[in-house]
Protein backbone atom coordinates (compact mmCIF):
# COMPACT_ATOMS: atom_id res chain seq x y z
CA UNK A 1 0.00 0.00 0.00
CA UNK A 2 1.49 3.76 -0.79
CA UNK A 3 -1.21 5.60 1.35
CA UNK A 4 -1.57 9.20 1.75
CA UNK A 5 -3.00 10.59 5.30
CA UNK A 6 -4.67 14.29 4.76
CA UNK A 7 -4.02 15.50 8.18
CA UNK A 8 -1.02 13.33 9.90
CA UNK A 9 -0.38 16.10 12.43
CA UNK A 10 -3.72 15.98 14.15
CA UNK A 11 -4.40 13.43 16.98
CA UNK A 12 -5.58 10.44 14.74
CA UNK A 13 -4.14 11.24 11.95
CA UNK A 14 -0.60 11.03 14.17
CA UNK A 15 -1.90 7.54 15.22
CA UNK A 16 -2.84 6.34 11.63
CA UNK A 17 0.43 7.17 10.11
CA UNK A 18 2.15 5.22 13.05
CA UNK A 19 -0.11 2.08 12.43
CA UNK A 20 0.70 2.19 8.53
CA UNK A 21 4.41 2.63 9.29
CA UNK A 22 4.14 -0.17 11.62
CA UNK A 23 3.15 -2.49 8.55
CA UNK A 24 5.99 -1.04 6.70
CA UNK A 25 3.90 1.15 4.20
CA UNK A 26 5.39 3.78 2.44
CA UNK A 27 3.62 6.44 4.14
CA UNK A 28 2.72 10.02 2.85
CA UNK A 29 1.24 12.70 5.00
CA UNK A 30 0.24 16.38 4.72
CA UNK A 31 0.83 19.15 6.81
CA UNK A 32 -0.59 22.67 6.93
CA UNK A 33 2.40 25.63 6.77
CA UNK A 34 1.36 26.42 10.60
CA UNK A 35 1.02 22.58 11.93
CA UNK A 36 2.74 21.37 14.79
CA UNK A 37 4.82 18.57 13.23
CA UNK A 38 7.32 17.98 16.23
CA UNK A 39 5.48 14.55 16.99
CA UNK A 40 5.02 13.81 13.42
CA UNK A 41 8.75 14.48 12.52
CA UNK A 42 9.60 10.91 15.08
CA UNK A 43 8.06 9.16 12.72
CA UNK A 44 10.69 7.55 10.36
CA UNK A 45 10.49 7.13 6.71
CA UNK A 46 7.78 8.98 6.06
CA UNK A 47 7.03 11.65 3.38
CA UNK A 48 5.80 14.70 4.55
CA UNK A 49 4.35 17.50 2.23
CA UNK A 50 2.33 20.81 2.27
CA UNK A 51 -1.16 20.37 1.73
CA UNK A 52 -4.39 22.06 2.33
CA UNK A 53 -8.21 21.51 1.83
CA UNK A 54 -8.89 25.10 0.93
CA UNK A 55 -6.12 24.63 -2.17
CA UNK A 56 -7.13 21.61 -4.35
CA UNK A 57 -4.25 21.91 -6.83
CA UNK A 58 -1.85 21.17 -3.37
CA UNK A 59 -4.33 17.71 -3.01
CA UNK A 60 -4.28 16.03 -6.15
CA UNK A 61 -0.21 16.56 -6.03
CA UNK A 62 -0.32 15.12 -2.42
CA UNK A 63 -2.20 12.47 -3.99
CA UNK A 64 -0.28 11.87 -6.86
CA UNK A 65 1.16 8.22 -7.03
CA UNK A 66 -1.10 7.10 -4.00
CA UNK A 67 -3.39 4.10 -4.31
CA UNK A 68 -5.40 4.78 -0.79
CA UNK A 69 -6.23 7.99 1.13
CA UNK A 70 -6.87 8.34 4.71
CA UNK A 71 -9.40 11.93 4.97
CA UNK A 72 -8.54 12.29 8.70
CA UNK A 73 -8.42 16.46 8.26
CA UNK A 74 -12.45 17.05 7.39
CA UNK A 75 -12.86 20.52 9.05
CA UNK A 76 -13.89 20.38 12.79
CA UNK A 77 -15.76 23.51 14.41
CA UNK A 78 -14.05 24.69 16.89
CA UNK A 79 -16.82 26.85 18.48
CA UNK A 80 -20.86 26.48 17.90
CA UNK A 81 -21.27 29.91 16.57
CA UNK A 82 -21.83 31.07 12.98
CA UNK A 83 -23.11 27.50 11.81
CA UNK A 84 -24.43 28.27 8.39
CA UNK A 85 -20.64 29.38 7.62
CA UNK A 86 -19.21 26.40 8.83
CA UNK A 87 -21.54 23.81 7.00
CA UNK A 88 -20.40 25.47 3.95
CA UNK A 89 -16.88 25.47 4.45
CA UNK A 90 -16.50 22.14 5.67
CA UNK A 91 -18.88 20.74 2.26
CA UNK A 92 -16.41 22.86 0.15
CA UNK A 93 -13.29 21.43 2.14
CA UNK A 94 -14.97 17.87 1.77
CA UNK A 95 -16.06 18.43 -2.17
CA UNK A 96 -12.70 18.88 -2.71
CA UNK A 97 -10.71 16.07 -1.28
CA UNK A 98 -13.38 14.16 -3.27
CA UNK A 99 -12.59 15.42 -6.33
CA UNK A 100 -9.43 15.23 -6.08
CA UNK A 101 -9.54 11.75 -5.11
CA UNK A 102 -11.83 10.78 -8.35
CA UNK A 103 -9.33 13.11 -10.20
CA UNK A 104 -6.11 11.22 -9.38
CA UNK A 105 -7.71 7.75 -9.82
CA UNK A 106 -7.28 6.60 -5.87
CA UNK A 107 -8.01 2.69 -5.50
CA UNK A 108 -9.58 3.98 -2.02
CA UNK A 109 -10.89 6.84 0.34
CA UNK A 110 -11.33 6.25 4.24
CA UNK A 111 -12.97 9.00 5.28
CA UNK A 112 -13.11 9.68 9.22
CA UNK A 113 -16.54 10.96 10.16
CA UNK A 114 -18.23 10.80 13.52
CA UNK A 115 -20.99 8.94 15.43
CA UNK A 116 -22.63 12.42 15.73
CA UNK A 117 -23.56 11.34 12.20
CA UNK A 118 -25.56 8.09 13.81
CA UNK A 119 -29.26 8.91 14.74
CA UNK A 120 -30.05 8.59 18.34
CA UNK A 121 -32.27 5.35 18.66
CA UNK A 122 -36.16 6.53 19.94
CA UNK A 123 -35.50 4.18 22.92
CA UNK A 124 -32.45 5.03 25.21
CA UNK A 125 -32.02 1.40 26.10
CA UNK A 126 -31.28 0.43 22.42
CA UNK A 127 -28.20 0.97 21.16
CA UNK A 128 -27.47 2.92 18.21
CA UNK A 129 -26.21 1.04 14.88
CA UNK A 130 -25.54 2.14 11.59
CA UNK A 131 -28.55 1.37 10.94
CA UNK A 132 -29.83 4.55 12.68
CA UNK A 133 -30.23 7.38 10.19
CA UNK A 134 -29.89 10.91 11.25
CA UNK A 135 -31.13 12.90 8.49
CA UNK A 136 -31.42 16.54 9.56
CA UNK A 137 -28.76 17.90 12.28
CA UNK A 138 -30.44 18.17 15.82
CA UNK A 139 -31.41 21.84 16.60
CA UNK A 140 -28.57 24.00 17.87
CA UNK A 141 -25.57 22.01 17.52
CA UNK A 142 -22.90 23.32 15.29
CA UNK A 143 -20.76 20.19 15.48
CA UNK A 144 -23.42 17.96 14.40
CA UNK A 145 -24.35 19.86 11.37
CA UNK A 146 -20.76 19.69 10.39
CA UNK A 147 -20.16 16.61 10.64
CA UNK A 148 -23.40 15.35 8.60
CA UNK A 149 -22.65 18.06 6.15
CA UNK A 150 -19.16 16.30 5.19
CA UNK A 151 -20.35 12.89 5.20
CA UNK A 152 -23.22 13.66 3.28
CA UNK A 153 -20.63 15.13 0.53
CA UNK A 154 -18.75 11.88 0.71
CA UNK A 155 -21.37 9.38 0.15
CA UNK A 156 -22.75 11.75 -2.93
CA UNK A 157 -19.12 11.05 -4.18
CA UNK A 158 -19.40 7.51 -3.82
CA UNK A 159 -22.83 7.49 -6.02
CA UNK A 160 -20.24 9.62 -8.65
CA UNK A 161 -17.36 6.87 -8.58
CA UNK A 162 -15.99 7.59 -5.58
CA UNK A 163 -14.64 4.13 -3.59
CA UNK A 164 -14.72 5.61 -0.04
CA UNK A 165 -15.70 3.93 3.32
CA UNK A 166 -16.76 6.10 6.18
CA UNK A 167 -15.59 5.46 9.74
CA UNK A 168 -17.52 7.32 12.58
CA UNK A 169 -15.83 6.43 15.90
CA UNK A 170 -17.20 7.77 19.09
CA UNK A 171 -15.17 9.85 21.74
CA UNK A 172 -11.29 8.70 20.99
CA UNK A 173 -8.62 8.66 23.96
CA UNK A 174 -5.29 8.35 24.27
CA UNK A 175 -2.11 9.73 23.70
CA UNK A 176 -0.73 12.29 21.46
CA UNK A 177 -3.86 14.47 21.81
CA UNK A 178 -1.98 16.88 20.81
CA UNK A 179 -5.38 20.21 20.81
CA UNK A 180 -6.09 18.45 24.03
CA UNK A 181 -9.78 18.06 21.96
CA UNK A 182 -11.79 14.64 23.43
CA UNK A 183 -9.01 14.54 26.06
CA UNK A 184 -9.83 18.58 27.59
CA UNK A 185 -11.67 17.02 30.17
CA UNK A 186 -8.49 15.03 31.70
CA UNK A 187 -6.15 18.33 31.43
CA UNK A 188 -9.35 19.90 33.21
CA UNK A 189 -9.63 17.56 36.11
CA UNK A 190 -5.66 17.26 36.39
CA UNK A 191 -5.29 20.88 36.68
CA UNK A 192 -8.55 21.06 38.56
CA UNK A 193 -9.95 23.81 35.93
CA UNK A 194 -13.17 22.08 35.38
CA UNK A 195 -15.67 24.63 36.34
CA UNK A 196 -18.68 22.58 35.93
CA UNK A 197 -19.78 19.01 34.19
CA UNK A 198 -22.73 18.09 32.83
CA UNK A 199 -23.96 14.07 32.57
CA UNK A 200 -25.12 12.13 29.73
CA UNK A 201 -24.46 8.72 27.84
CA UNK A 202 -21.26 8.67 26.28
CA UNK A 203 -19.22 6.03 24.44
CA UNK A 204 -15.35 5.56 24.51
CA UNK A 205 -12.43 4.26 22.49
CA UNK A 206 -9.06 3.67 22.46
CA UNK A 207 -7.46 5.94 19.88
CA UNK A 208 -5.29 3.17 19.09
CA UNK A 209 -7.96 0.65 18.24
CA UNK A 210 -9.47 3.48 15.78
CA UNK A 211 -6.63 4.21 13.98
CA UNK A 212 -6.10 0.05 13.50
CA UNK A 213 -9.45 -0.17 12.35
CA UNK A 214 -8.94 2.76 9.49
CA UNK A 215 -6.07 0.56 8.49
CA UNK A 216 -7.88 -2.42 8.19
CA UNK A 217 -10.60 0.10 6.80
CA UNK A 218 -8.41 0.23 3.49
CA UNK A 219 -8.05 -3.38 2.60
CA UNK A 220 -11.52 -4.79 4.46
CA UNK A 221 -14.19 -1.90 4.49
CA UNK A 222 -17.10 -2.25 1.78
CA UNK A 223 -17.37 0.75 -0.61
CA UNK A 224 -20.40 2.96 0.48
CA UNK A 225 -20.38 1.61 3.95
CA UNK A 226 -20.13 3.29 7.31
CA UNK A 227 -18.93 1.28 10.45
CA UNK A 228 -19.48 2.96 14.01
CA UNK A 229 -15.77 2.27 15.76
CA UNK A 230 -16.41 2.44 19.18
CA UNK A 231 -15.58 0.99 22.62
CA UNK A 232 -16.93 1.43 26.01
CA UNK A 233 -20.82 2.45 26.71
CA UNK A 234 -20.56 4.74 30.03
CA UNK A 235 -21.68 7.96 31.17
CA UNK A 236 -19.93 11.17 31.47
CA UNK A 237 -20.21 10.77 35.62
CA UNK A 238 -18.86 7.74 35.33
CA UNK A 239 -16.11 8.68 33.18
CA UNK A 240 -14.99 11.64 35.11
CA UNK A 241 -14.94 10.14 38.28
CA UNK A 242 -12.81 7.07 36.83
CA UNK A 243 -9.93 9.84 35.62
CA UNK A 244 -10.57 10.77 38.30
CA UNK A 245 -9.38 8.62 40.76
CA UNK A 246 -6.61 7.80 38.03
CA UNK A 247 -5.21 10.98 38.15
CA UNK A 248 -5.73 11.31 42.44
CA UNK A 249 -7.97 14.98 42.19
CA UNK A 250 -11.56 15.35 43.66
CA UNK A 251 -14.32 15.64 41.15
CA UNK A 252 -15.61 18.96 40.41
CA UNK A 253 -18.19 20.08 42.60
CA UNK A 254 -20.66 21.78 40.27
CA UNK A 255 -23.08 19.83 38.26
CA UNK A 256 -25.29 22.04 35.84
CA UNK A 257 -28.70 20.69 34.56
CA UNK A 258 -28.12 20.54 30.68
CA UNK A 259 -29.93 23.50 29.64
CA UNK A 260 -28.40 25.45 32.35
CA UNK A 261 -25.06 24.30 31.01
CA UNK A 262 -26.02 24.77 27.30
CA UNK A 263 -26.69 28.63 28.01
CA UNK A 264 -23.38 29.36 30.24
CA UNK A 265 -21.11 27.17 27.40
CA UNK A 266 -22.69 29.28 24.37
CA UNK A 267 -22.18 32.41 26.27
CA UNK A 268 -18.30 32.21 27.08
CA UNK A 269 -17.83 31.35 23.42
CA UNK A 270 -19.38 34.15 22.58
CA UNK A 271 -17.15 36.51 25.03
CA UNK A 272 -14.27 34.32 23.50
CA UNK A 273 -15.33 34.98 20.12
CA UNK A 274 -15.48 38.99 20.88
CA UNK A 275 -12.07 38.80 22.61
CA UNK A 276 -13.53 39.64 26.24
CA UNK A 277 -11.48 37.72 28.81
CA UNK A 278 -10.54 34.24 28.00
CA UNK A 279 -9.75 33.52 24.08
CA UNK A 280 -11.41 30.12 24.34
CA UNK A 281 -14.46 28.95 26.40
CA UNK A 282 -13.19 26.51 28.97
CA UNK A 283 -15.89 23.97 28.46
CA UNK A 284 -17.12 24.06 24.35
CA UNK A 285 -20.66 23.87 23.99
CA UNK A 286 -20.07 21.18 21.40
CA UNK A 287 -19.54 18.72 24.75
CA UNK A 288 -22.15 20.54 26.28
CA UNK A 289 -24.10 18.95 22.75
CA UNK A 290 -22.72 15.45 23.14
CA UNK A 291 -24.10 15.05 26.43
CA UNK A 292 -27.48 16.76 25.34
CA UNK A 293 -27.53 14.37 22.35
CA UNK A 294 -25.57 11.32 23.36
CA UNK A 295 -26.06 8.06 23.37
CA UNK A 296 -24.78 3.97 24.21
CA UNK A 297 -23.73 2.72 20.14
CA UNK A 298 -22.86 -0.85 18.89
CA UNK A 299 -19.95 -1.53 17.00
CA UNK A 300 -19.72 -5.07 16.41
CA UNK A 301 -20.57 -4.81 13.03
CA UNK A 302 -16.55 -2.94 12.40
CA UNK A 303 -15.57 -5.34 15.15
CA UNK A 304 -16.63 -8.26 12.81
CA UNK A 305 -15.54 -6.52 9.67
CA UNK A 306 -12.58 -4.66 10.06
CA UNK A 307 -11.45 -6.33 13.69
CA UNK A 308 -11.82 -3.63 15.97
CA UNK A 309 -9.83 -4.17 19.43
CA UNK A 310 -11.60 -4.00 22.72
CA UNK A 311 -10.93 -0.83 24.80
CA UNK A 312 -10.18 -1.37 28.57
CA UNK A 313 -10.86 2.13 29.90
CA UNK A 314 -8.94 2.36 33.23
CA UNK A 315 -5.99 1.97 30.65
CA UNK A 316 -6.74 3.81 27.58
CA UNK A 317 -7.15 6.81 30.55
CA UNK A 318 -3.67 6.21 32.11
CA UNK A 319 -2.35 6.34 28.28
CA UNK A 320 -3.48 9.44 27.85
CA UNK A 321 -2.98 11.02 31.46
CA UNK A 322 0.44 9.52 31.22
CA UNK A 323 0.97 11.67 27.56
CA UNK A 324 -0.29 14.82 29.48
CA UNK A 325 1.77 14.83 32.73
CA UNK A 326 4.75 14.26 30.21
CA UNK A 327 3.98 17.15 27.99
CA UNK A 328 3.12 19.34 30.67
CA UNK A 329 -0.77 19.71 29.66
CA UNK A 330 -0.90 18.29 33.14
CA UNK A 331 1.14 20.19 36.05
CA UNK A 332 3.06 16.73 37.53
CA UNK A 333 2.58 18.75 41.04
CA UNK A 334 -0.86 18.59 40.83
CA UNK A 335 -1.66 15.46 38.95
CA UNK A 336 0.40 12.35 40.04
CA UNK A 337 -1.56 10.16 37.48
CA UNK A 338 -2.38 6.32 39.26
CA UNK A 339 -0.92 4.03 36.16
CA UNK A 340 -1.89 0.30 36.00
CA UNK A 341 0.12 -2.27 33.44
CA UNK A 342 0.94 -1.21 30.18
CA UNK A 343 -2.12 -1.39 27.68
CA UNK A 344 -2.48 -4.45 26.18
CA UNK A 345 -6.00 -6.20 24.25
CA UNK A 346 -7.89 -7.78 26.73
CA UNK A 347 -10.43 -9.98 26.51
CA UNK A 348 -12.32 -8.84 29.54
CA UNK A 349 -12.94 -5.46 27.69
CA UNK A 350 -16.20 -4.16 26.57
CA UNK A 351 -17.37 -3.35 22.93
CA UNK A 352 -21.00 -2.72 22.98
Amino acid sequence: MKPLVLGGTGFLGLHVVRALRARGHEVRATRRRSSNTIFLRKVRGLDVVEATLEDPPSLRRAMEGRDVVFFAAAPYPRTSLDTATQVSRARAATRAVCDAALETGVERLVFTSSVATVGRPADPRTLATESHLLTRPPRGSTYHAVKLAEEEEVLAAVRRGLPAVVLCPTGCVGPLDVKAGTGFFLVALGNRSLPFWVDGRVNIVDVEAVAEAHVEAAARGRVGERYILGGVNTTIGNLLETAARRLEVPMPRLRLPIPVAWVVSTLAEIRAARGAGRTKARVAREFVDLARLGFHADSSKAGAALGLARTDLPRTLDAACEWFLRNRYIQPRRAPCKTSEPRTSSASSTRS
